[in-house]
């Protein structure tokens, strides 16, 4: 996780250090559902990459 930080502060991408989205589902058990809450947080985090992807 230390290091998705770093390459997130290397590249000037916001970092919410207080959610930890890893943590969480790797408390879950294999074949357990997801929370909702995982879910979003996954959502935000892929639609900021989009919108900030180069040449879109």
């Amino acid at each position: 996780m230390e290091q998705i930080f770093r390459i997130a502060l290397d590249r000037d991408l916001p970092v919410a250090e207080k959610s930890n989205p890893a943590a969480l589902l790797a408390t879950l058990a294999a074949e357990s559902p997801i929370p909702i809450t995982a879910l979003v947080v996954v959502a935000e985090v892929l639609a900021r990459l989009y919108r900030q992807r180069p040449g879109d």
